[in-house]
């Protein structure tokens, strides 16, 4: 599958339109959308394995990736192959003050965080952990081929991408169909690199090259 070039960004959204309104409502429609149709059905590891591959010159790399829960895109059979081409994964583990850990995947498990959401059943690594990653999978409700990225409104990894390397790509994780144009941002929003889909690799803003 040939990598897509960022399609051309369709007009902004009014200055009268809430963003903080309208991720409300996107996400109320996402969340139904997707216990609708079983992410089992809707595979993204061959799209996340080739984007891998490009950004890293496949090379092996330490590799940061989020543990899916079960309506998301599943990254379990992506972070078990990339493991098998060489590379270290480091995955998240949710703290009381709403920020990240990280763990290393490697004979890691998976556990409840109480989010919500898997969490790595590990060791947490020492603070910083993440610059250690030189590119980092999120999930994502929706995403734009603007950068813009709708998260579940906890604000994780919005927070934690603050403290990744600059040059370490950010790839968003969606389903098709939540790919949407003009998605609301907010001055605290982290923009992301790419999207995958289980259908393209999309270019956002100019990525981020691997230094």
């Amino acid at each position: 599958m040939a990598l897509e070039p960022t399609p051309a960004a369709s007009p902004s959204t009014t200055a009268t339109d809430n963003p903080a309104t309208r991720k409300a409502a996107l996400r109320q429609r996402i969340r139904a959308a997707r216990r609708l149709t079983p992410a089992s059905t809707r595979d993204l590891t061959s799209n996340l394995l080739q984007l891998l591959d490009q950004l890293t010159d496949g090379v092996p790399t330490t590799v940061a990736c989020y543990l899916a829960a079960r309506s998301e895109p599943q990254t379990r059979s992506f972070i078990t192959r990339a493991q098998a081409a060489g590379h270290r994964v480091l995955l998240p583990q949710v703290r009381g003050d709403g920020g990240l850990d990280w763990a290393d995947a490697a004979g890691a498990g998976a556990r409840d965080s109480g989010f919500g959401v898997p969490e790595a059943d590990a060791v947490a690594l020492p603070e910083g952990a993440l610059r250690q990653a030189s590119v980092i999978v999120v999930p994502a409700l929706a995403a734009s081929s603007t950068g813009a990225r709708l998260g579940q409104g906890g604000g994780f990894y919005d927070r934690t991408l603050a403290d990744r390397a600059l040059t370490a790509p950010v790839v968003a994780a969606v389903f098709d169909d939540e790919v949407i144009a003009d998605l609301p941002i907010e001055a605290h929003d982290r923009p992301t690199d790419w999207i995958v889909t289980e259908r393209r690799i999309i270019a956002t803003v100019s990525p981020t090259p691997i230094q």
